[in-house]
């Protein structure tokens, strides 16, 4: 028989390092974010949500954060938070309208709205257009930015929706591949070339069901 003794030491061991690594990754979180100059400048303040929307995903400070994100519109301004749980740094904030500015723009995949926090800017949050539309329709003339700002017809919905996928899925595919050149190049025997083709074929069907997700997401009200 094995001895007992490493695999019973590794959990004392794990559970002192979790906690350490856990604080760590929220202190760096909230630091490359910004959101701790962000907490200090717009502290949170009771106000009722006209709209609250949760599960979120976004991008501040080159950081992508997916699916732990809440936006509520409320009269006073946009309050934005983080599930406290994956960031233990960052307290709500709530963002005066006149503190924000709205730039819609076409990243490489993704349609999304650019928010500039604070004026003169303390930071930005870039999320779907489609997550700002539904906010600017809560807000009413409290959103900074000239409307109409009327849901997606399915049709563009769906337009919208398959060219994200296929363009996010065609650069993950060339990665595989450019990645199992290289490992060809640095190995002294070839890898086998469907492999990168089979990874391709997963990830597609798994941002598929997400871009599905993502489609009625688009459409609902």
């Amino acid at each position: 028989m094995s001895p007992a003794g490493p695999p019973l030491l590794a959990l004392p061991i794990f559970l002192l390092i979790f906690p350490a690594v856990w604080l760590v990754v929220g202190l760096v979180l909230a630091g490359v974010t910004g959101w701790s100059k962000l907490a200090h400048r717009f502290p949170d303040r009771p106000a009722e949500p006209l709209l609250a929307l949760k599960g979120q995903s976004g991008s501040m400070g080159g950081v992508h954060i997916n699916r732990v994100l809440s936006f509520a519109a409320c009269e006073p301004g946009l309050r934005i938070g983080i599930n406290r749980f994956f960031a233990p740094f960052c307290r709500p904030i709530l963002v005066p309208w006149d503190q924000i500015t709205v730039r819609r723009q076409r990243t490489i995949f993704f349609y999304a709205a650019r928010l500039q926090l604070g004026e003169p800017p303390a930071g930005s949050l870039a999320i779907f257009d489609y997550v700002a539309n539904r906010l600017a329709r809560a807000a009413g003339d409290r959103w900074p930015e000239p409307g109409p700002f009327a849901p997606d017809t399915p049709a563009e919905a769906f337009a919208k929706t398959l060219s994200e996928w296929a363009l996010v899925t065609a650069f993950v595919a060339v990665l595989f591949y450019g990645l199992l050149a290289l490992a060809n190049r640095l190995r002294s025997h070839s890898v086998a070339w469907p492999l990168p083709l089979i990874a391709a074929i997963v990830f597609a069907i798994l941002f598929g069901l997400a871009s599905v997700v993502r489609y009625f997401r688009r459409t609902s009200e």
